[in-house]
């Protein structure tokens, strides 16, 4: 997951719509959702090995590229075309230090098949020389959980 953030000054209503305009001086990148928790695990001297699905797209890209500046291993990242990598846009006000809107665009369906197959077989066979699992896929369809 990508989180967005676009900054910028407010200073006028749109004459299409009443919404407020935002001039943008500034963008920022980070990484969301399961990879917040990778940034985290570094930080504290954990190794990681990241294990998840991605889209083929330059949302995608970009998380491997904040992934890889982790120092994360990728190499159980499964890239898959049918998928877009889940981008969280954020617009921000800088007079009022608040977000004013977001915008989402993902693939929250469940991943199946070959690709579920391709990653629990992954899972596996890392497991013995784990010492902890982390699961953490905030609802965008790579964790099936059944009650």
């Amino acid at each position: 997951m990508l989180d967005e953030y676009l900054w910028g000054h407010i200073e006028r209503i749109s004459p299409e719509a009443p919404v407020p305009i935002l001039n943008v001086v500034r963008r920022e990148f980070m990484l969301g959702g399961a990879g917040n928790v990778v940034e985290n695990l570094r930080a504290l001297g954990a190794q990681v090995t990241v294990f998840g699905v991605l889209g083929e797209d330059f949302t995608g890209s970009q998380v491997r590229d904040l992934l890889r500046a982790q120092g994360a291993d990728l190499a159980e990242v499964i890239i898959d075309p049918s998928r877009k990598t889940t981008r969280k846009v954020r617009l921000m006000s800088l007079e009022h230090g608040q977000q004013v809107f977001c915008l989402d665009d993902e693939s929250t369906h469940t991943i199946l098949g070959e690709i579920e197959n391709r990653l629990v077989t992954a899972i596996q066979a890392h497991l013995a020389g784990a010492q902890v699992v982390v699961c953490s896929d905030y609802m965008k369809g790579c964790l099936l959980v059944e009650f």
